[in-house]
């Protein structure tokens, strides 16, 4: 057998530990997916990434949960990300496990993947990080040292050829690009992994007289190139001691755990806090104008959000949320203007459409708004078919077009959903008082009233005058129309 043969016939071996590598990037992936909604070629949510495991400074160093150094290679943001990944171990990693062997091959994958974690924090200590590709680095640097010192006759793998190098070049190329569009991997990791996987590739590679001094060499040099984890780690720690940046996250994050728990004043608190440290911190802002608006305070939540957008005026975040603001002042015009900037910048995003159509609805007796509705619901719906709230906005509008049928089967679909129920009954219980069926409407307004539903303004006008419903039932849902009425507040 030629010396050509005998080394694919030693990498067609070895192809089995990448592979495996590979395959479990995919079965994280599936998981991720499966508790974002299957949506396959969305980002999936960062809370959730650092739920699962994802490297965040705070959290990894502060809380001293160090297994995310670890857990954070097998966690990606998006679909892209984790097949550029993928191919890169199919396609690199038996070439690399050949060059290296199993041992050097799995110490430096492991080495890569935490010192590019250290050095994500030191960079970025509030950064979000996932992906296998600090790892990744780490392994194509150490193939290449290898291969082009030449050492690959002590180590029993091949040389690196022109073809390789090219693809290599276009994935380093390709995923340091990633590097800039993802807000959950960086290059920081990268070069991190990289430099730390060349640099154990030049050390575990030097050739020795005997068997016997190179196991105690590598073993003493896989120890000192393991220190290094600790050693940037306490750098890193002492690094986020008195960081503004930090301090205002813990903040923040204090503030808004409590908004979650609904504990709004105590929430704004800890924000008020967070923005004496960085007043014009944008995550803060948005986290304090959900709280007043949660509180009616509409004006100060607007002037957060103005002050968000004098920076940045394409941060869709803010225009999202100032739309609902202007919804709750019954500015309807500025609501619909600012969801059309918002859609502008992110079209493939089902919950602004969805937004939309319910933000055109007070003007529903104007031109042609109702149609436009009724287009943004059904974009809404292809683009999600599991956004069951787009089900009630169209199930509203055929309402408000006379379509009771259709209106019927959507707010059965919504029945489905804790988070729509309640407005599903209200719509189903003025279906029912249309029909003539009054002790039915009575139940689900009974329901829907129990569930917490505060039905807009316009929802309230359109039962009064264009279906005479002025005394639907004595309860707060149907009240008389005061200047102080509520309206829904939460985006749908």
């Amino acid at each position: 057998m030629s010396e050509h043969k005998r080394q694919v016939s030693g990498i067609n071996k070895l192809k089995g530990l990448p592979a495996t590598m590979a395959f479990m990037l995919v079965f994280f992936y599936a998981l991720e997916l499966s508790f974002s909604g299957w949506q396959l070629f969305k980002g999936v949510d960062g809370d959730l990434l650092i739920k699962w495991g994802s490297n965040f400074g705070p959290n990894t160093l502060l809380e001293r949960e160090y297994w995310r150094l670890f857990s954070y290679g097998l966690l990606h943001s998006s679909i892209v990300h984790m097949a550029v990944n993928f191919y890169a171990l199919i396609e690199f990693g038996p070439l690399a496990l050949a060059a290296l062997g199993r041992t050097k091959f799995i110490f430096i994958y492991i080495l890569s993947g935490v010192v590019g974690g250290l050095t994500s924090i030191l960079f970025n200590p509030t950064g979000n990080s996932v992906g296998a590709s600090a790892s990744i680095y780490g392994i194509v640097a150490a193939f290449i040292v290898v291969s082009w010192l030449r050492r690959e006759k002590a180590v029993a793998g091949q040389r690196l050829r022109k073809p390789e190098l090219i693809m290599l070049l276009v994935f380093l190329l390709y995923s340091f690009l990633l590097g800039f569009t993802s807000d959950f991997m960086d290059n920081s990791a990268h070069i991190g992994g990289f430099l730390s996987g060349a640099l154990a590739a030049l050390i575990l590679t030097i050739k020795h007289r005997s068997q016997g001094l190179s196991f105690r060499f590598n073993l003493a040099a896989a120890l000192a190139l393991a220190s290094i984890a600790p050693v940037m780690a306490e750098i890193d720690t002492r690094r986020m001691e008195n960081n503004p940046k930090v301090d205002n996250y813990l903040l923040r994050s204090e503030g808004k755990r409590l908004v979650k728990e609904k504990k709004y004043l105590h929430g704004i608190d800890k924000l008020n806090e967070a923005l004496k440290i960085l007043p014009d911190d944008t995550n803060t802002l948005l986290a304090r104008s959900e709280a007043l608006l949660e509180l009616d305070l509409f004006q100060a939540a607007l002037r957060d959000l103005n002050q968000i957008l004098q920076r940045d005026k394409t941060n869709k975040g803010a225009l999202a949320r100032r739309a609902i603001v202007y919804h709750n002042l019954n500015q309807w015009e500025n609501s619909v203007a600012d969801l059309d900037q918002a859609i502008k910048l992110d079209s493939g995003q089902a919950l602004l459409y969805n937004n939309r159509a319910w933000m055109r609805l007070p003007a529903y007796k104007e031109g042609d708004n109702l149609n436009l509705a009724m287009a943004d619901a059904e974009k809404a719906i292809k683009l999600s078919p599991h956004l069951f709230t787009a089900y009630d906005t169209r199930a509203t509008i055929n309402i408000m077009k006379g379509d009771y049928e259709k209106a019927t089967q959507d707010l059965m679909e919504c029945l489905k959903q804790d988070d729509c129920r309640a407005a599903a009954n209200f719509h189903l219980a003025i279906i029912d008082f249309v029909k003539g069926n009054p002790k039915e409407g009575e139940k689900k307004l009974a329901l829907a009233n129990k569930l917490n539903y505060q039905p807009d303004q316009f929802e309230l006008n359109f039962c009064r005058q264009e279906l005479g419903l002025k005394g639907l039932s004595n309860t707060r849902l149907t009240k008389e129309n005061t200047e102080g009425e509520k309206s829904a507040k939460t985006e749908r």
